[in-house]
């Protein structure tokens, strides 16, 4: 269920960035979230391509392997971000 809700708020955060900024914001944002995933998450194992899940598999997936890798709150909500935006 929260993780149903958390999908559901991402999911609107990304909408609602896409339709309410400048486009250059939004690809500046994305590049860098692009760059905390594969920095964060490619020292452990080969990158996943953000369309091997689905939007409801990627944020628990993210949250528990974030914290094992003792990334921030801030860091797991911005590679769950990406990888949302581009599945």
């Amino acid at each position: 269920m929260i993780s149903n809700v958390f999908s559901a708020l991402l999911l609107g955060l990304i909408i609602a960035l896409s339709l309410g900024c400048g486009g250059a914001i939004v690809d500046e944002e994305s590049t860098q979230n692009s760059r905390l995933f594969a920095a964060s998450c490619q020292s452990c194992h080969t990158l996943p391509k953000p369309t091997d899940k689905s939007d409801e598999e990627w944020p628990p997936l993210v949250r528990k392997y974030g914290e094992q890798a003792k990334l921030t709150g801030e860091q797991i909500d911005r590679i769950t971000i990406y990888l949302l935006a581009n599945n």
